[in-house]
């Protein structure tokens, strides 16, 4: 809602390792574009931590 507070999660949960995180509502205000984002950006980090090209 206009109301609601804006809300962004990191992609990963600490204290769980090899845990990402993606999908509509992972960022506010949710809805298909920020799933498709969201999954970019965990697969990145993956990418990025297995010391692999980036680009996506």
């Amino acid at each position: 809602t206009p109301a609601g507070k804006q809300i962004k999660m990191k992609g990963q949960l600490k204290g769980i390792r090899n845990l990402y995180v993606a999908g509509q509502w992972t960022n506010s205000p949710g809805g298909l574009p920020v799933a498709v984002a969201s999954g970019k950006f965990a697969v990145q980090r993956i990418l990025k931590k297995q010391k692999r090209n980036t680009e996506i």
